[in-house]
């Protein structure tokens, strides 16, 4: 379905994006998947899946809706560079305190979009955040800084950092699940743990922390 005529306008100028200070502006390298549509159509679809877009139509759908839609404002296909305007309206905020959270911006910007079969490979490469949203986010309490130094590596200078997600709760039982995590560790840095897997009766955490425990001693 192609949403280009919904969620692009390259008409729009960003000096006057940011001057109006009412988006997140993000830049992307993207190449879409062959055999799909084409550049512009590709790009609209990742900004709808990014806020508003479903793959069918919803009657729910109003001229409110569609003003905090994301939009491509700026293509450049022979360079593989899509640039989308966020509203700030789609963005949670703390529900104590109302202040904004990196995690509701990563969960839109890079979230279900890297996951689209219309697309072989799309990268964040820079972002902007105006002003006025800026001032309403905390910082983080920690920095790279620090967990440069959790890994034992340079406190100014520690490197990239490579990090990773196993997804037990698609049925990975104790076993397969250590030994992915084994695999990881032997160049990776950290594994997040998958935030729906607590203690599953196919992957309890008795036989789950038995089984890592295991691979973590094994020479290698």
């Amino acid at each position: 379905m192609d949403q280009s005529g919904r969620y692009a306008d390259l008409s729009l100028n960003e000096e006057d994006l940011i001057a109006g200070g009412n988006h997140m502006l993000v830049a992307y390298t993207m190449t879409p998947m062959p055999g799909f549509g084409g550049y512009l159509e590709t790009a609209a679809h990742f900004a709808a899946e990014s806020s508003t877009g479903t793959n069918v139509e919803v009657s729910t759908t109003d001229d409110f809706t569609k003003g905090v839609d994301a939009m491509v404002y700026e293509i450049d296909e022979a360079n593989g560079i899509m640039k989308i305007a966020y509203p700030i309206e789609l963005f949670d905020r703390n529900i104590i305190d109302g202040r904004t959270m990196v995690v509701s911006f990563l969960t839109l910007a890079i979230g279900n979009n890297q996951g689209m079969g219309d697309v072989q490979c799309a990268q964040m490469q820079d972002f902007y955040v105006p002003r006025k949203l800026l001032q309403l986010y905390d910082g983080p309490s920690k920095s790279i800084n620090d967990l440069w130094t959790l890994l034992g590596r340079d406190y100014n200078d520690g490197g990239y950092i490579a990090g990773t997600i196993i997804k037990p709760k698609l049925g990975l039982r104790p076993e397969p699940f250590a030994e992915a995590a084994y695999q990881f560790w032997l160049g990776g840095d950290f594994i997040k743990n998958d935030e729906p897997q607590g203690n599953q009766l196919f992957c309890d955490e008795d036989r789950h922390t038995h089984g890592c425990g295991r691979h973590e001693t094994r020479p290698g």
